[in-house]
This record gives structure tokens, C-alpha cells and sequence, in this order.
């Protein structure tokens, strides 16, 4: 699947799993230190920060030793310290894990233009420098690994991150949608000062086109106070289920 493509940023894209969509991958962009290379510095904050949104969550632990390096623009190769797989998880989460870091070197690394953002990029993951580590006591790393599009969320807001703070009354939103069915709907609630969330407005953000991933973008004028924006997709089925739900949460000055 096409992965990110090359931005002049000082940010990094880092992905995270989901805490309440669990079996979702979704990602953020942290900030990047002017000269860090950016595939080590992505897998630093991945593995020794937390996400910006609390429905995000990593089972990574401290990596003291972490390096990458790039060859022919479609195969990257990862060495991590062993201590990185220090936590006890699931198989379950120990697979989706592995891909985590797939898709954070990848997109870092795309991001940065060191990779073909069109190609099948592959991540060759060594541990202290050697093959065949078997990661979370459940994932053997012998071979080189891809993307695994079926783990990436169903949908996503891209913009704006949680916590973003906007100048302007004029809020871009946009995301990412793959739903099979169903359309794409949107809540926005303005949180008074006791932190009680009432809904301001709500709408249709795009009907969703079977089985293909596509974008939604819309902007909202607004005045100034905390916000919290919930997208989520509907079945006819059951339309009171919010499925796939996804939320930030922002604020207008």
C-alpha cells in the first residue's frame, strides 16, 4: 500500500495501537530535533514516549540502542537493543506491535524522502545485531516484513491532533476513511469549564465507498473555546452503534 509522502516538516510520524479500537494502528506527528535522523529518532519516541491522545498506546519499552540505515530507497534495515521487547503482551499484541514499527520506520523514512513512497518497502529488524530474535517472546524477526494494510484504523482524524491549539476561528479538519459500508459522520461538542462536553454541531462528513480507503476534509468556523470532535462511521443496521469511533480534542483562542 502507498505510504507517506515527503513533507518539509520539523515533525516525525509515529504510530501508535489503539486502546479502545483495539487491532488499529494510528499515528501522530512528533516532534523532530533539527539533524536527528529521522527513522531513530521516530523509533525513540515510539518505543520511550507517549502517544499525544490517551486513546493511543504502545507495549514498547526503552530502547538504550537503536539504529537504521536505508538501501536502494526500498529496503530499510532496524537494530534494536533487546530491551525494547521488555514488556509481557499477547501474541495478539505482540504481531501488531512488530507492524508499529513497520509502519513507523517506514513512514518516517517516506516522510523524510529516503524511501519511494509508491514501493513496497521492506524492513529487515535486527536485535543487538543479529537475525532471528523472536520479539515479546512471540514474533520471529527472520525475514524482511511490509505493511500490513488491514491493521491500519478504519478511520482516522489526521487533523487536528489532540491538544492543537488554533488561532484562527477557521478549523481544518481532515482524516481517513475505509469503511465497507455505512457513511461517515461527524459530532462536534464545546466543553464548558466544568469539563462537560454539550454537542455544537454535528454532519455528514462523506458516504463511504466500499472496501477503498479515501480522505475526508471539511472546515468549521468557530469561536474561541475547548472543543472535542468525534468521527465515527454508521450501519443501517444498528444506528445508534457508533462504529470505529475516533476523537480529539482542541482548542480555539
Amino acid at each position: 500500500m502507498p505510504i507517506e509522502t515527503a513533507q518539509a516538516n520539523n515533525k516525525v510520524p509515529v504510530y501508535w495501537l489503539g486502546a479502545a479500537n483495539r487491532g488499529f494502528l494510528y499515528r501522530e506527528f512528533l516532534r523532530l530535533n533539527s539533524g536527528d535522523d529521522p527513522i531513530r529518532a521516530a523509533l525513540q519516541l515510539m518505543t520511550s514516549t507517549k502517544p499525544l491522545d490517551p486513546r493511543y498506546m504502545t507495549p514498547w519499552s526503552k530502547a538504550s540502542k537503536i539504529a537504521a540505515s536505508v538501501s536502494g530507497r526500498t529496503s530499510i534495515t532496524v537494530d534494536l537493543s533487546a530491551d525494547a521487547f521488555a514488556g509481557k503482551v499477547s501474541n495478539e499484541t505482540a504481531q501488531l506491535a512488530v507492524q508499529q514499527l513497520v509502519y513507523t520506520a517506514t513512514a518516517a523514512a517516506s516522510n523524510a524522502g529516503l524511501v519511494d513512497s509508491g514501493q513496497n518497502v521492506q524492513v529487515t529488524v535486527l536485535v543487538d545485531g543479529h537475525t532471528d530474535f523472536n520479539a515479546f517472546d512471540q514474533v520471529k524477526l527472520d525475514r524482511p516484513l511490509t505493511r500490513d494494510a488491514g491493521v491500519q484504523a478504519p478511520i482516522w482524524i489526521i487533523d487536528p491532533q489532540q491538544g492543537a491549539v488554533f488561532e484562527s476561528n477557521t478549523v481544518n479538519i481532515g482524516g481517513r476513511a475505509s469503511l465497507s459500508s455505512g457513511s461517515l459522520q461527524w459530532e462536534l461538542y464545546l466543553v464548558d469549564a466544568q469539563g462537560v462536553p454539550g454537542l455544537a454541531q454535528k454532519g455528514s462528513a462523506s458516504s463511504a465507498a466500499a472496501a477503498q480507503a479515501g480522505n475526508f476534509a471539511f472546515s468549521l468556523d468557530l469561536p474561541s473555546g475547548k472543543y472535542q470532535l468525534k468521527v465515527f462511521g454508521t450501519d443501517s443496521n444498528n444506528p445508534s452503534a457508533q462504529l470505529y469511533l475516533e476523537d480529539k480534542t482542541f482548542t480555539v483562542k
